[in-house]
């Protein structure tokens, strides 16, 4: 059914539910997975904006150089083809770089996490997920992380 799978991770425990579903849906349909890790832009820092002769392009670089080694270790062990398989990492605002990703790599379903848990899960999701649904051309598969166990009350 789908063909190009992408899934976005901040390399959370909460992403981890996400990263293993679109995992599975892309083994089960045969499909490539996009693996993405948006990390923050250094370059867009209050101090870097006004500082003189700093290499705005070069910060972006090592921030996703350090990114992407990130990924690669933290999705190793899905053990999965690297033919279908791609990792990357941007720097910049999360939603607009998902968007992003999947308009250029013509992606068939987005997969993002979200910790909401209870009534205000029916309503509110988290910033980025709820702009990637809004805004996406394509579907979005919404993976809630695992409630947190409750403890049993002492008796």
């Amino acid at each position: 059914m789908f063909r190009q799978i992408l899934v976005a991770t901040d390399l959370t425990a909460k992403s981890a539910y996400a990263l293993g579903r679109a995992d599975a849906i892309a083994r089960d349909d045969g499909a490539h997975l996009h693996i993405l890790h948006v990390v923050h832009d250094p370059s867009r820092d209050p101090g870097i904006v006004q500082a003189w002769r700093v290499d705005r392009e070069r910060l972006r670089a090592e921030a996703c150089g350090r990114g992407r080694r990130a990924l690669i270790a933290a999705t190793r062990s899905l053990g999965r083809d690297v033919r279908h398989t791609t990792v990357e990492a941007r720097a910049g605002a999360p939603a607009d770089e998902i968007l992003d990703y999947a308009k250029r790599h013509a992606i068939d379903l987005i997969v993002v996490g979200t910790q909401q848990h209870g009534r205000r899960a029916a309503t509110v999701l988290g910033s980025v997920a709820d702009a990637v649904v809004r805004d996406a051309r394509c579907p979005v598969l919404i993976v809630r992380a695992a409630a947190p166990r409750r403890r049993a009350a002492a008796a």
